[in-house]
């Protein structure tokens, strides 16, 4: 049985994905690290000898959620991915909310559609897999992968940087060569000020530059190149 421990790299996440192993179940790992640190990983191999499969990843965030049950056939979840300290939520209810509601709802709504029809992937779902299999077995021979840098990045070639594997910008959904070519020449010219900027000096189609602005890739540009008076007193 492969069992999701989300939160695992948590204290109490950690000490169950020890306990799991130790009973002979594969463990899968996600956590976005925002309390806790990925070394919690190589402390759970030590004390089991054997190493968990772990994602960096946020748990409200539906499609990665969903790529991981397609990649690990996930039979089984353990959900921890949530705030938990008592005095802090009393001064940020609205942020304890937000995370706690929205994890577990990603999760259930993602183990409901996969139950019913893991078998039947869609031709998109279908390529998707075999990506994540690729990068899967990459992780497992010890290959690392660094985030795409837009002024980094080749267009349609991966790039080795500081000896790990850059995606090229064509790897980013939507993203065709032409405007990825188009990216690559925008970024000599200099820093985008802007998102409209991003897009009027590339011509990228503007839901690619919205998945890209939400995966971080634009860095804090803001959407427009007005300036208000926020941004003056700031």
């Amino acid at each position: 049985m492969r069992v999701l421990v989300t939160g695992g790299a948590g204290y109490i996440g950690s000490h169950t994905a020890v306990q799991l192993l130790n009973a002979g179940y594969d463990t899968v790992i996600a956590d976005d690290l925002s309390n806790a640190k990925e070394d919690v990983i190589d402390r759970i191999e030590t004390i089991t000898g054997k190493r968990p499969v772990f994602y960096k990843m946020d748990c409200k965030d539906k499609n990665a959620v969903r790529d991981l049950f397609l990649t690990e056939k996930i039979d089984a979840v353990i959900h921890f991915a949530a705030y938990k300290a008592v005095g802090q939520s009393v001064y940020m209810p609205l942020q304890y909310y937000r995370n706690n509601l929205d994890t577990t709802m990603t999760l259930l709504e993602v183990m409901e559609d996969y139950t019913k029809r893991k078998d039947t992937l869609t031709p998109k779902e279908a390529a998707t897999l075999d990506d994540c299999l690729v990068v899967r077995e990459m992780y497992a021979r010890g290959i690392e992968f660094t985030p795409i840098d837009i002024f980094t990045a080749g267009s349609r070639n991966c790039k080795i940087v500081d000896g790990k594997i850059m995606p090229a910008l064509t790897s980013i959904d939507g993203m065709g060569e032409k405007a990825a070519d188009a990216v690559v020449e925008a970024a000599k010219d200099g820093p985008f000020i802007s998102r409209d900027d991003f897009y009027n000096r590339t011509k990228v189609p503007k839901t690619v530059v919205e998945k890209m602005n939400a995966m971080g890739l634009l860095g804090d540009l803001p959407e427009s190149n007005q300036i208000s008076l926020f941004d003056i007193l700031n």
